[in-house]
C-alpha cells in the first residue's frame, strides 16, 4: 500500500513538471509574439492595410453540467491548497518516517494543484468537444483523490481534530468533483455512441439508394457452319519417252 501511494506521489510530481514546462513554453511564445508585434508596430506602420481588423475565432460554447463540474474542480483545488498550506506537519505525534512521507504527499500534491491541474482545466475550457482532454483531467483527479486521502487519513490519525476536518470536507469536495466529472464523461460518450450510430445509419441508407447497375454477357451457343473445303485440281501425269 505504501509503495502504490509512493507511485501516485511520483506520477502527480511528474504531472507538475509537465505543466510547468508546458507554461513556461507558452509564456515564452506570448513574450515572442507580444515582442514581433511591437516590432511590427514600430515599423511597419506606413504600410497598414485598409482591412486591418481580423475577425476573432468564435469560441466553443461549453455544456452545463461540464462547466458545473469544472467549477467544482476549482473550488476543491481553492480549498485543499489553503488548508493544505495551514498544516504543521512537524508538530503531529508520530514518527520522523510518518512525518516525511505526509509531507512529500503534501508537496506532490500542492505542486500538481499549481502546476498540472490548472493546464489540463484550461484544455477542457478551450476543446469541450474533447473526450481526451475530459479523461486526462478525470485521471488526474483519481491521482490526486488517491494521495489526498492518505494525507487525510493520516490528519485523522496524528494530527490536530482541525487539520483532519478541513481536509475531511476537501477530500469529499473531491470526490463530489471527480464523479460529476465522470458522469458528464459518461453521457458524453452515449451521445458520441448515438451519433456515430446515426451516421452509419446514414450511410448505409445512401449506399441501398444507389441503383446497382448489372452486366449481361451474351453467350452465343449456335454452332457455326463448316466450311467445304475445295479440292485442288489434280496435276497432269508427266508423258512417257
Amino acid at each position: 500500500m505504501l509503495l502504490e501511494r509512493r507511485s501516485l506521489a511520483a506520477y502527480l510530481v511528474l504531472l507538475a513538471l509537465c505543466g510547468s514546462a508546458m507554461s513556461q513554453a507558452q509564456s515564452r511564445t506570448a513574450a515572442s509574439a507580444q515582442s514581433a508585434g511591437s516590432t511590427q508596430q514600430n515599423g511597419g506602420a506606413a504600410l497598414a492595410a485598409p482591412n486591418t481588423a481580423t475577425a476573432a475565432a468564435p469560441s466553443a460554447v461549453m455544456p452545463s453540467d461540464l462547466a458545473a463540474a469544472i467549477s467544482q474542480v476549482e473550488r476543491a483545488t481553492h480549498a485543499a491548497a489553503g488548508d493544505l498550506g495551514a498544516m504543521h506537519v512537524d508538530r503531529w505525534k508520530t514518527t520522523g518516517d510518518v512525518k516525511q512521507q505526509t509531507e512529500q504527499n503534501v508537496q506532490s500534491l500542492t505542486r500538481n494543484m499549481k502546476a498540472a491541474l490548472p493546464g489540463m482545466v484550461q484544455q477542457v475550457r478551450a476543446t469541450p468537444a474533447s473526450m481526451a482532454a475530459q479523461f486526462k483531467l478525470y485521471r488526474n483527479l483519481n491521482a490526486l483523490y488517491d494521495v489526498f486521502s492518505s494525507v487525510t487519513e493520516s490528519a485523522g490519525a496524528f494530527g490536530p481534530k482541525g487539520d483532519y476536518d478541513a481536509l475531511a470536507n476537501d477530500l469529499g469536495a473531491f470526490d463530489q468533483a471527480r464523479r460529476a466529472l465522470a458522469d458528464r464523461i459518461e453521457a458524453f460518450s452515449q451521445q458520441q455512441d448515438s451519433e456515430l450510430t446515426r451516421l452509419r445509419s446514414v450511410q448505409q441508407a445512401a449506399a441501398a439508394s444507389v441503383p446497382v447497375q448489372t452486366r449481361k454477357i451474351v453467350v452465343d451457343d449456335s454452332t457455326p457452319a463448316k466450311k467445304s473445303a475445295k479440292k485442288r485440281p489434280a496435276k497432269p501425269a508427266a508423258p512417257q519417252q
